[in-house]
């Protein structure tokens, strides 16, 4: 909005406008299309309509993934890769990157994970609050 400001309510043109906040004259345009259209929620962006969607990597694959970050001893992210990729080509999908495979990784509950790593740091992390339940409830 600061960029259109002086254009619509000081009457400078809108090329000047743009210039002095280093603004593209297109983007400018467009803005000012969308603020005549739409009013000021009209500036207001978009989100991604694929925003936490995987594009090109199966719902079977991420399953995978997730289940071998689960397993003993902790596998390293390098190992999943590797056989994520070694499973997309024996099935024909596509390949998934490194970071993708980090990222689903780190996306799985860490309820899981302790759960499945260490079922001791699992009862004192995650279980503290039925035990705090049970203990008052014993009163």
């Amino acid at each position: 909005m600061s960029v259109l400001r002086p254009h619509l309510f000081d009457g400078v043109p809108l090329t000047r406008a743009a210039a002095a906040a280093a603004v593209p004259l297109r983007t400018a345009q467009r803005w000012l299309a969308s603020y005549k259209a739409d009013g000021a929620a009209g500036l207001i962006r978009a989100p991604r309509s694929d925003r936490a969607k995987r594009r090109r990597i199966p719902a079977e694959l991420v399953t995978l993934i997730e289940g071998w970050a689960v397993r003993r001893p902790v596998p390293r992210v390098a190992e999943v890769h590797r056989e994520a990729v070694r499973v997309a080509a024996e099935r024909g999908w596509p390949a998934p990157s490194y970071p993708v495979v980090r990222r689903i990784i780190t996306a799985v509950d860490p309820g899981l994970v302790a759960s499945a790593h260490d079922p001791n740091t699992y009862r004192d992390e995650f279980e503290r609050a039925l035990r705090r339940e049970l203990a008052h409830n014993d009163l």
